[in-house]
């Protein structure tokens, strides 16, 4: 959602108003946020403000990839006797879903996002995980 108007703002009238129940806070939230896709023009004090769609769902995607870092993020993995599956010495990041093993080509893409997101720890741990892989 968008911000019908500054951050200051919203606080002080939710500090003035202090909404207890449900029904008060939704409409606390609908008095003072916007859904992306009604924000094009909002009123903010007597200046028209003009949001742009594209850039705040951009924003919400970028926030939302962001917050799953650490849930996609997976520990070393020693080896289990009778398993399947490979020892692995380095944090890595799965492509997500029921996807719990690292496979080259998503984890390329994977990589692309956390450098983006300045994430250069896992992407050398990453790095390190695929060159113990190739040694062995």
């Amino acid at each position: 959602m968008i911000a019908r108007s500054p951050s200051a703002q919203i606080m002080a009238d939710y500090r003035k108003e202090r909404p207890q129940t449900r029904v008060e806070l939704s409409a606390f939230v609908a008095r003072n946020f916007a859904p992306v896709d009604q924000a094009d023009v909002d009123q903010a004090g007597n200046d028209q403000v003009r949001i742009d769609r594209g850039r705040a769902r951009a924003l919400m995607m970028r926030t939302h990839i962001r917050a799953l870092w650490p849930i996609l993020t997976r520990p070393a993995i020693a080896v289990e006797p009778g398993s399947s599956r490979l020892a692995l010495k380095h944090t890595y990041v799965v492509a997500g879903g029921r996807i719990g093993e690292m496979y080259y080509w998503d984890s390329y893409f994977t990589m692309l996002s956390l450098k983006a997101d300045g994430k250069d720890v896992l992407v050398e741990a990453m790095l390190a995980k695929f060159v113990d892989l190739v040694a062995r």
